[in-house]
């Protein structure tokens, strides 16, 4: 092993007793990091030298934190053909690092203002605030950009109703995150991939109540009495009480 290799990174005290690790000017930046006792501070040079033996010296004082993302990012790009940096360079494209961040609740209160602005009805209003409301009180501290199906899928499957309900709040949700998407809020739109609700129809034949069958035969007695005998033997009647 090199001389450079022993003694890099270099270990210190400090004027104030604290411990450093110095590695050097790296990519144009001085690294340096601080432990308050020297055998802190010798086992974090260990850590980074057996590091610098398998990769180069920028990723060897990478955090743990950094690595364990790029090592969750490796993991989703692989089998796909691209690399950190090719996924790193398309978001940058797109205008990922202008992106102003918000919480779902404030896209939330965003959205539900420009509808109100928009003049929408106050059935329309009533419903964002009912079905979005609840979206944003149980997410609304996470960012609006980070919302993913799953987590859509997740919170809906906490949500009572049928598929009519169901397809309303879908509905909602794709509004409000076009919304951001317009904003350059979200990346994308979450909810486009939501599976819609299936709404089973009834196919069998409608039955009159007796009741409105007399209604329908009066109207026809005074507007067209010609449909009279044929309405006798075409509807099937059910008597209710």
């Amino acid at each position: 092993m090199s001389e450079e290799k022993k003694t890099w990174p270099k270990v210190g005290q400090r004027g104030d007793g604290k411990w450093y690790i110095d590695c050097g000017v790296i990519d144009g930046k001085r690294r340096s990091y601080t432990r308050s006792t020297e055998a802190a501070a010798e086992l974090e040079a260990a850590r980074i030298r057996v590091r610098d033996k398998k990769v180069d010296r920028a990723a060897a004082i990478l955090p743990k934190d950094k690595l364990r993302d790029a090592l969750r990012a490796f993991e989703r790009l692989k089998d796909t053909g691209y690399s950190l940096e090719d996924a790193a360079a398309f978001l940058l494209e797109h205008g990922a690092g202008d992106r102003e961040s918000v919480t779902i609740q404030k896209l939330y209160e965003a959205y539900l203002q420009d509808r109100i602005d928009a003049n929408r009805s106050d059935r329309t209003i009533q419903d964002i605030r009912n079905r979005l409301g609840r979206f944003a009180a149980d997410l609304g501290d996470k960012p609006a950009h980070e919302t993913t199906k799953k987590t859509l899928e997740a919170w809906m499957r906490t949500q009572n109703g049928g598929p009519v309900s169901k397809g309303n709040i879908r509905r909602h949700l794709s509004g409000l995150f076009n919304f951001g998407l317009k904003r350059d809020n979200v990346r994308h739109n979450p909810a486009v991939a939501l599976t819609t609700p299936t709404v089973k129809k009834d196919r069998r034949t409608p039955v009159l109540t007796l009741s409105g069958a007399r209604k329908l035969m009066n109207t026809a007695a005074e507007h067209e009495p010609s449909m009279v005998a044929v309405l006798h033997v075409g509807p099937v009647l059910r008597h209710s009480a």
